[in-house]
């Protein structure tokens, strides 16, 4: 076998079927990836025997053939390589050569006729939602899974199909969250459990994409979510289906009607919810008894729960009994400073109040720090007649949605201006919502300390992209306001009229303007130097 492919690519694919790699497994088979090129197309396949991930990376085949690879050893050699192409060869005896310019790494892989393949699903129905919607989904209704095995029914979730509704459940015993999304098309009625830790890593290589669709397929034990060149085939945990209800396969029958008896409970629990609330998300907790203790009680490690035992606590301390035990409390140093800064800081909350109600001025109250509500300025947060657009865009806090929503109104004007490290925590889902807004620039870059970007009415612009030297726009005009931006490695900048509205925090500051009202409707600050992309305000 010998094929060529750029390094992007190939790591690309390699760190997505990663996922499916097992940490820890008995068949020394399973902690490989197959790179099979025995057709036109180049495919990379891992498999754990509960989740199987399979993604196709382009490339030129020059002779056809099939290796599996050490996974571990196989994506570290990868992310060492220089950005350039790569030539993989092997030979006969499962000699396998890596070469990317200078480098060069000899490495021994296993026949790839002894990989565990994903097994053929016949595709007769397809049921297609956007990347995007379950995603969400998924981090909608993933946190209230059981984190223990006790439960097999409980470690994942329930996707339910019937006609053009698809409902979403999972429950801990503790708390139930549920999701509904409504299908283009009317289905057969289907209803399985698919394993929660599996659907983790389903959501953590979805791209994200509003525009783009995910394909999925069912049969009796499995079920398959295809999108872009990626399949990703996971093993349900129930493998028979009786009455519309996911049991065990296993053949004892004492296990069987505890599954169906806990299945009963599952449903009689939703249905309570949903004849009250009638939500499409609901996320409460159910409480199993009326124990006046049930405060007290935590759960175990093994998922029960316990009263500690405060036999060894000490008594409650009293005050001496002393007759004037009360003047010597309130004489006491660190209660005469409590009562002092109660009354200071009870001040300076009521003179910004007052200033900010009444006087419609402003001003920092007594305290010598900064007050937490801010004075008014020739430019403030739009919070008088404010529609709802604003309203959302200020209280959003997901990258992705942030993004999305800047895209739905081409009413804002929005500044643009980083600070140190920009793109290291960006995600494919990032990138793609960053390439909606028209940033490509920054959705493509690599490494980047300093970033401009202007958009106006919904259109880019301006956007300056750099990793070694300052960018500075010199002075223009924004709506009529003197408007000057800049961007260091320590620095970010966003003066509007004589003031800088810039967080100047490390990562990602943005500054959104009103085009009609010609006020700030938020100022923001996303890191994007870190994976969780966090927002700041």
């Amino acid at each position: 076998m010998k094929l060529i492919c750029s390094k992007s690519n190939l790591l690309h694919g390699v760190n997505i079927v990663s996922k499916a790699v097992p940490t820890r497994t008995t068949m020394a088979i399973l902690e490989c990836i197959l790179i099979d090129a025995s057709a036109n197309e180049i495919k990379l396949t891992a498999n754990d025997m509960e989740l199987g991930i399979e993604t196709k990376i382009e490339g030129e085949i020059a002779e056809r053939g099939i290796i599996a690879l050490d996974a571990k050893i196989f994506s570290e050699i990868v992310r060492k390589l220089p950005d350039s192409d790569v030539v993989i060869e092997t030979d006969s005896n499962f000699k396998t050569t890596i070469t990317c310019e200078k480098a060069k790494f000899n490495i021994v892989g296993k026949s790839g006729d002894d990989f565990s393949y994903i097994p053929f699903i016949e595709r007769n129905e397809c049921i297609s939602i956007s990347q995007f919607t379950l995603k969400e989904v998924i981090r909608q209704t993933i946190f209230s899974i059981a984190d223990n095995d006790n439960n097999k029914l409980m470690t994942g979730e329930l996707f339910e199909i019937e006609e053009n509704q698809l409902k979403v459940v999972s429950l801990d015993g503790h708390r139930i969250s549920i999701r509904n999304i409504e299908l283009k098309n009317n289905y057969d009625h289907k209803k399985v459990v698919v394993p929660g830790k599996t659907l983790q890593e389903v959501s953590k290589i979805l791209p994200g994409s509003a525009e783009e669709e995910v394909n999925i397929f069912l049969s009796e034990n499995h079920i398959v979510f295809e999108f872009d060149k990626t399949v990703d085939e996971v093993i349900k945990e129930k493998k028979k289906l009786k009455s519309g209800h996911a049991v065990s396969s296993e053949s004892d029958a004492k296990q069987s009607e505890e599954k169906s008896d806990i299945d009963a409970e599952k449903q009689r629990i939703l249905d309570e919810i949903m004849a009250e609330d009638g939500e499409d998300t609901v996320a409460e907790k159910h409480s199993e008894d009326n124990d006046p203790l049930r405060e007290k009680k935590a759960r175990s490690s093994f998922g029960g729960t316990f009263i500690p035992d405060e036999s060894y606590l000490p008594e409650k301390r009293k005050f001496k009994e002393y007759k004037n035990g009360f003047v010597q409390f309130i004489s006491r140093p660190v209660t005469i400073f409590a009562l002092f800064m109660a009354i200071v800081v009870g001040a300076d909350l009521w003179y910004n109040y007052f200033g900010l109600t009444v006087t419609k001025k402003g001003f920092h109250g007594v305290m010598p720090y900064k007050s937490i509500v801010p004075a008014y300025t020739e430019l403030m947060l739009s919070t008088e007649a404010e529609d709802n657009k604003n309203t959302l865009l200020r209280s959003e806090d997901n990258f992705l949605n942030y993004m999305y929503r800047l895209k739905e109104n081409e009413n804002y004007t929005v500044l643009i201006s980083a600070r140190g490290d920009t793109v290291s925590g960006l995600n494919d889902g990032a990138r793609e919502a960053l390439r909606q807004l028209g940033l490509t620039q920054l959705a493509d870059a690599q490494k980047a300390n300093r970033y401009i970007a202007i958009i106006e009415g919904g259109k880019v612009v301006k956007e300056e992209i750099s990793t070694s030297e300052d960018i500075s726009t010199g002075e223009f005009r924004i709506l009529g306001y003197k408007t000057n931006m800049k961007s260091t490695m320590k620095t970010s900048a966003i003066k509007v009229g004589n003031k800088d509205f810039s967080l100047n925090g490390r990562g990602m500051n943005i500054v959104v303007l009103d085009n009609t009202t010609k006020n700030i409707v938020d100022k923001v600050r996303f890191k994007t130097y870190y994976v969780m992309l966090t927002a700041t305000r």
